[in-house]
């Protein structure tokens, strides 16, 4: 995915909140990740999983400067909300998205 790709889709839904998780598929907490943000499920919310494995996702990650897997970014309105780097809880993450 390209930076400008989600740039155009939060102009077009600015109520809406986007997730991105960087991961790689080798990261255990990656995959722990994945797995807890799967199971959150909200109308305002938008997911989006970019693996760094693949070439074409690094300019959105250099972008956001990436640079610990997983990282999750929460956007609004082209603004970034958080950043939050390493494995947590369903808990936290339910907290920034029910809190923007």
């Amino acid at each position: 995915m390209k930076y400008n790709c989600l740039n155009n889709l939060s102009e077009n839904n600015p109520d809406k909140l986007y997730l991105i998780l960087f991961y790689t598929d080798w990261c255990e907490p990656c995959v722990e990740t994945i797995n807890i943000i799967n199971n959150i499920n909200y109308n305002n919310l938008e997911k989006y999983y970019i693996d760094l494995e693949e070439l074409e996702n690094e300019d959105i990650s250099n972008h956001f400067n990436i640079n610990a897997l997983p990282s999750i970014v929460f956007l609004k309105r082209k603004n970034i909300i958080k950043i939050v780097s390493g494995s947590r809880t369903k808990n936290t993450y339910i907290n920034i998205i029910e809190n923007n």
